[in-house]
Formats: structure tokens, sequence, C-alpha cells
């Protein structure tokens, strides 16, 4: 069965064995959540929505158990996670792709950062983001393509999304040359 799976699931979307092997074993863990005593069914496994649609399903049930407030703090958080693709065809990459981001893009004011670990605390106990070293990026590139949530996220406000990425890129070389006086925006580079 494993090499049906593999087959059906992941040539199409030309993920490298490694990642197959990844997502195939979230789907399995997935539907060893949903097994019948010791036995993983068919049923369990589909109901975990396969090798594509298990960490779909997951997000979605996260996303669904946050507050409002943390919701928004996720919606975020992945927002964040994701570097913006071209947005045309049925590509892989035009939704986008997984994007490494420094912990401290999330918590914009002091008083938010309780929430925001919390969030964080989640989201990575349920498997869906991994941090490394003040680090954070999405656990699969799956995420970015089967979750509709995020995918709608990603449609809602493309170009302020490439807004904010340019700023965010723009403040962080900032803050790296020390906070140099001559790279600050000024002119046309505001408008």
């Amino acid at each position: 069965m494993a090499s049906g799976i593999r087959a059906t699931s992941c040539h199409p979307c030309h993920l490298t064995t490694f990642l197959c092997e990844r997502l195939l074993s979230y789907a399995l863990l997935e539907t060893w959540k949903r097994r019948r005593g010791h036995t993983l069914t068919l049923g369990g496994y589909a109901a975990a929505g396969g090798v594509q649609g298990a960490i779909a399903r997951s997000a979605e049930a996260v996303y669904q158990g946050l507050d409002p407030t943390q919701q928004a703090i996720a919606r975020n958080i992945f927002l964040r996670l994701t570097e913006l693709g071209e947005g045309i065809g049925d590509a892989p990459t035009s939704l986008g792709t997984r994007r490494r981001a420094a912990l401290s893009e999330f918590a914009s004011r002091p008083e938010e950062a309780a929430t925001v670990q919390v969030v964080l605390n989640a989201l990575t106990d349920a498997r869906l983001i991994a941090t490394e070293k003040g680090t954070v990026q999405a656990a699969h590139e799956a995420l970015i393509r089967e979750w509709p949530t995020l995918r709608e996220w990603l449609e809602q406000d493309r170009e302020g999304l490439r807004v904010h990425r340019h700023l965010t890129d723009a403040a962080g070389e900032w803050e790296r040359l020390g906070r140099a006086l001559g790279e600050l925006y000024r002119g046309t580079r505001l408008d």
C-alpha cells in the first residue's frame, strides 16, 4: 500500500523522496490516531485525508480550536511563513513556498508575546511548524498547497503581502547595517 500512496500522492507534485516520506509519516500518524484497536484502516487513512489532505485537515482543526485573537495570530504566522509565488497556473509553487522567519517577526508588541508563544506552541505540537535557533518555518510545503484556508488568505491580498514582505526585508537590512540613516526610506520610496 505504501508504494501506491507514494506513486499517487507524491509523483504529481514532483516532491523529493525525502518530502514524500515526511508527508507519508504525517499521514500515517494521522491514520494511527483514527485506528481501530491496533489496526490501521483504509477508512482511517481516508478520514485523515490521505497523504496530502492529512496536513490540511490537521491545520484546520488546530486553527478552529483557537480563540479569535489566537486565530488572528495564527493567520499572521502562516502568512509570514509563506514566500509568495507568481500565482499563475497549476504549478506547485504558484501559491508560494515555505519561508523561514525570525521569531521576532511575530510579536510586534511586548503584550502580544505570551499569546504568540501559546499559538506557536499549538502549531508546533501539531507538527504544522518547526522552530530552530530563533526561527520558524512551515513544516511542509503541502500545507501551502493543500490547506484551503491558507490559500484563501494568500489570494485575498497578494499585493499587500508582497509590500509587507518587502518592508520586512528592508527593515531587516536596515537593522543589519546598524540603523544607518542613509538606508531609511525617503521620498518616492515611500509612495
